[in-house]
């Protein structure tokens, strides 16, 4: 049956602060590609954990045809990430960044074909694709950790470089917002990075792997509020300030 302990609380709470910190940004005007982005990273980050947050409760073992929901697009949250920061020091997503979220379509297309089967033949695939599909998304999670960290990074650097020496207080914390959304982006990608390794080498099963999903809850949280706290904060543009250093 199903039945709700404290790991199902723990990430109700998390997933409903998400939903609604999303929501508060959608609407926010100021900054309104960087916010929507932000919103959509969180609202990424709160379908990841769903899986443990009903799967605590039972709801895998009562209704198994629940088997490949599309919860986890795990390929948008680099992506997005890296999208939030440029959007915050150009002003808007570079004219192809659509692109970056193309592996993210085609797994969310995957796991939603996938879902659509009939009960039987989505049990059978599940057991013969499950450790495949695992070994292919984790690797391309770990390279998108590794090259959107380091364009963010990047992208972080010329832009502290590019303000001013004496610039408004306003300038400042924007650009101590965009070091801290990086630090907890940065974060999130080292713990992931090291339970999807560790899972790789050493499968943890589904219990072991809460602790990850509860980093992941913490992240989103901060990135939620304080980017919901810097909605509105003016975000000089990188064009503006060094139009020949700015990166794509």
């Amino acid at each position: 049956g199903v039945s709700f302990g404290w790991r199902t609380a723990v990430l109700t709470v998390a997933v409903v602060q998400l939903a609604i910190l999303a929501l508060a940004l959608a609407l926010t005007l100021p900054n309104r590609s960087a916010n929507r982005t932000l919103a959509a990273l969180l609202g990424v980050l709160a379908l990841m954990v769903m899986p443990w947050l009903i799967g605590f409760a039972g709801f895998y073992d009562k209704w198994m045809w629940l088997s490949f929901a599309p919860f986890q697009i795990t390929l948008a949250v680099a992506p997005l990430g890296w999208l939030y920061l440029t959007a915050l020091t150009k002003g808007t997503w570079p004219a192809d960044g659509w692109r970056h979220l193309l592996p993210a379509l085609g797994q969310a297309l995957y796991l939603a074909a996938c879902f659509a089967l009939p009960f039987e033949t989505k049990m059978a695939w599940s057991e013969r694709s499950s450790a495949s599909y695992q070994l292919i998304t984790s690797l391309a999670l770990l390279a998108q950790m590794a090259w959107y960290g380091r364009a963010s990074a990047s992208r972080l650097a010329t832009y502290r470089q590019a303000l001013p020496d004496h610039v408004a207080n306003t300038h400042r914390y924007a650009a101590r917002w965009l070091a801290g959304a990086l630090a907890a982006l940065g974060l999130l990608f080292a713990v992931w990075a090291g339970y999807s390794l560790w899972d790789l080498v050493a499968p943890l099963g589904y219990v072991n792997l809460m602790g990850l999903y509860l980093a992941m809850a913490a992240c989103a949280l901060y990135l939620g509020i304080e980017g919901w706290r810097h909605a509105a904060l003016p975000f000089p543009r990188l064009a503006d300030l060094a139009p020949a250093s700015t990166p794509d």
